[in-house]
């Protein structure tokens, strides 16, 4: 496939505010491209004198020469015109270059190695607007390139549909772990608040001796490992057999113990749920849970916005952050009947196992998106072979999204109606939160779990009705308070 050079593709635009008719000061980001100023920065960063500001019109394209190599560089989508510092270079696509193609290459792997080899400087280094003419991509006709961005603006359409279901899951987790257990600062379920110490057979940190690393062997676990709930494998480093006995003399990790981070970064939990051998430093403590305690409850408690806010709180230290042992052990967390604890454990298996499915076919799509990209700006890639259908039709909305996008109602829920509806339907019998919103459903009455949650709060503070563990179902349920 032919190359062209861009300078045969474009051309330099220099206009300035010179009248100060335009007072939109944008600025031009990797993750946001074009953006105002002012809701970007909490402070105002550009000049009061804006007449040497350069102005951007329509599809007219916009980088910082230092900054273009870390992909923040964007073409002027909105009809508006704006303007930007005098410090950017602005410049427009000929009659035979698609401005949405040119952003996909500059961005794409092979332009920002394009865009590398053409800059300057040792300190800070700057692509100049006339290293980026030199810059080569495929001779392609404008059809041929609006068919490319097309396929990429599906395949980049999949992935945020796809990163949109694992949000959903994340935030189910959340809310599904709230009611259930409420917050420990209201205890509105009157659960037992006990220590860490209380429900922990061991708190214990590895080894503090700098270990001895090795190019393969067995794994050592430090904080750049654990973030809430995950397990970081890019960053894995490796110590011998030998060492590996001898840094695990004192106490050895297993599965089923909640790892913590204590040093440097601290307060992130990630519970031990894999077989294979490892050990870990100083930095991270290991918690190895009693047998009135689940595991994955633990796990989350850690992580909930009250076990992050008490790890930070009793974090000492500016420079070196440390989270000692003893007041991990002095942690308060609420320790809800075992039975409720494995109910809700069930529930997170479940919701993992779908997230897998889902990060799974992530990957997938992100490989099939630069494949495609690679191929497209190499000019290799036949458009008649590209068919994303099949993946298409794998992101079928969840149960979780269709109940958010799918509840269509006439009538707005009330606490009054709430109430109500609580008196008539359940006068001496025990309910639940989603037997209240199948009724909803069935009235045709407008809500979402959230209200109908805040107003069950409310009538519980007012003593109107109560809470009961129900031993025969192992829920927390309500009764009226006659």
């Amino acid at each position: 496939m032919k190359e062209v050079l861009l300078s045969e593709l474009i051309k330099e635009v220099k206009g300035r505010n010179k009248s100060l008719s335009n007072k939109n000061v944008y600025s031009v980001t990797n993750s946001e491209g074009f953006i105002r100023s002012d809701e970007y920065f909490d402070k105002q960063v550009f000049s009061k004198d804006l007449s040497n500001y350069k102005l951007v019109r329509h599809n007219q394209f916009a980088y910082n020469p230092s900054r273009i190599n870390v992909g923040s560089i964007d073409y002027l989508s909105i009809d508006d015109e704006v303007i930007i510092s005098p410090l950017y270079v602005v410049f427009e696509c000929k009659a035979n270059l698609y401005p949405p193609f040119l952003k996909y290459f500059l961005k794409s792997p092979l332009g920002l190695i394009r865009i590398m080899a053409n800059t300057k400087g040792a300190v800070r280094q700057t692509l100049s607007y006339k290293s980026l003419c030199k810059i080569k991509l495929p001779l392609l006709t404008i059809e041929e390139q609006m068919k490319i961005v097309k396929t990429l603006n599906d395949c980049n359409s999949l992935i945020k549909k796809k990163n949109q279901i694992l949000d959903l899951w994340n935030s189910y987790e959340a809310s599904t772990f709230y009611e259930m257990f409420g917050s420990i600062h209201s205890n509105i379920l009157n659960f037992q608040v006990v220590n860490i110490s209380d429900v922990s057979i061991e708190i214990k940190d590895g080894p503090h001796v700098s270990p001895k690393y090795s190019d393969k062997g067995i794994p050592i676990l430090s904080t750049r490992n654990i973030r809430p709930g995950k397990l970081i494998l890019e960053k894995m480093r490796y110590v011998s057999e030998e060492s590996y006995n001898d840094l695990t003399k004192r106490f050895r990790p297993q599965k089923n113990d909640v790892l913590l981070t204590k040093g440097g970064t601290t307060g992130y939990a990630k519970l031990v749920d894999f077989d294979w051998d490892f050990c870990i430093w100083v930095h991270i403590a290991a918690i190895r849970p009693a047998n009135n305690i689940n595991p994955i409850y633990l796990e989350y408690f850690f992580n909930s916005n009250y076990g992050y806010y008490q790890s930070q709180k009793l974090t000492r230290g500016v420079a070196n952050k440390d989270l000692g042992l003893k007041r991990i052990a002095k942690m308060k967390i609420l320790l809800p009947p075992l039975e409720l604890q494995n109910r809700f454990a069930k529930i997170i298996l479940n919701v993992k196992d779908l997230k897998n499915k889902s990060e799974k076919s992530l990957i997938e799509l992100q490989y099939t998106y630069d494949s495609i990209s690679q191929k497209a700006f190499k000019g290799e890639l036949d458009l008649c072979k590209v068919d994303i259908s099949q993946i298409e039709e794998s992101l079928r909305p969840s149960t979780i999204s269709e109940e958010v996008n799918n509840k269509k109602a006439s009538e707005p829920i009330t606490i009054e109606k709430l109430e109500q509806i609580i008196k008539s339907r359940f006068e001496y019998q025990e309910f639940s939160i989603s037997q209240i919103e199948e009724i909803l459903g069935k009235q045709d009455i407008d809500y979402n779990t959230s209200l109908v949650k805040s107003f069950i709060k409310e009538l519980l503070s007012q003593e109107k009705i109560r809470t009961e563990y129900s031993g025969s179902t192992h829920q927390v349920i309500f009764k009226n308070n006659k």
